[in-house]
């Protein structure tokens, strides 16, 4: 995206300011930083990790039919995710 160009298309606009945003600050690393901070964009890229593995620990869909128990099961899901949490993460070795 060091390179990208503003486009005339209405349904581009938010991307143009973006870009246009980025291209102020010195260098496009700089920039780049500065608006990933300024959007929270690392927030969104951890929001997106919990859910990737919540889904692939648990399934897409939930067991119970009715809103109550959906409710009730997804925090007892998450409670769990986070006892997995707390415990830590397996780490890989190399067996020799």
């Amino acid at each position: 995206m060091s390179t990208a160009s503003l486009r005339e298309e209405l349904y581009l606009q938010k991307r143009n300011q973006v870009i246009q945003e980025i291209r102020l600050h010195g260098s496009y690393e700089i920039g780049l930083k500065e608006w990933k901070s300024k959007v929270h964009y690392g927030l969104r890229y951890c929001i997106e990790g919990f859910f990737s593995r919540f889904k692939r620990i648990f399934g897409f869909s939930c067991k119970n039919k009715t809103e109550k128990n959906r409710e009730n099961e997804l925090k007892i899901k998450c409670n769990i995710l986070n006892y997995f949490n707390s415990i830590g993460v397996a780490k890989f070795r190399l067996a020799t």
